[in-house]
């Protein structure tokens, strides 16, 4: 959204527009944005530059297990189990858990990628070790296992293990 309202503004700033160029640089609207700043305009710049890319896909490796292991695990890979009509919009919901588990499971995994990751600007010891950058395999089989034995922990904490079962819905199409 941020994006999409600097480039819409880019037409009516001179300076931003010149960044912007004729062929939509993104990195030049950012610079002309961030030139006021001075130096520290150009630190924000290689920060966005060496972060966002080379780290927005560590995190989908825990992020896919804990989704995949409540799917597959505990909800026993049935869409009905979600019981979305009769939960939509109810925060204390049976059907919901109170997510424990995964912020437990999501938050530790973060700790295994940076030690078992390989990027120009950091190499864990797990990666200098000669493996490589297997952190994406290890974080997503680690969450795995935590994540199964924390929700299960978090089920029997927050009494959600003697709730009743979740029941079939019938006459819904999803």
């Amino acid at each position: 959204m941020i994006g999409a309202a600097f480039t819409a503004a880019a037409n009516y700033v001179p300076s931003w527009n010149e960044g912007l160029g004729g062929t939509g640089n993104v990195g030049g609207l950012f610079a002309a944005i961030l030139a006021p700043s001075g130096g520290f305009g150009k630190f924000l710049l290689v920060l966005i530059a060496l972060t966002t890319p080379s780290l927005i896909g560590y995190w989908i490796a825990p992020f896919t297990a804990i989704i995949m292991t409540e799917h597959f695990v505990f909800r026993r890979g049935q869409w009905s189990a979600y019981e979305m009509q009769v939960a939509w919009n109810k925060p204390k919901h049976r059907n919901l858990s109170r997510g424990y588990a995964a912020t437990f499971t999501f938050f530790s995994s973060l700790g295994l990628i940076v030690a078992c990751m390989a990027q120009e600007w950091w190499t864990g010891p797990v990666a200098r070790s000669g493996t490589g950058d297997i952190a994406m395999l290890v974080s997503f089989v680690y969450s795995v296992a935590i994540f199964s034995i924390a929700r299960r922990l978090e089920k029997r904490w927050t009494g959600e293990a003697q709730r009743p079962e979740v029941r079939e819905v019938t006459g819904t199409s999803m």
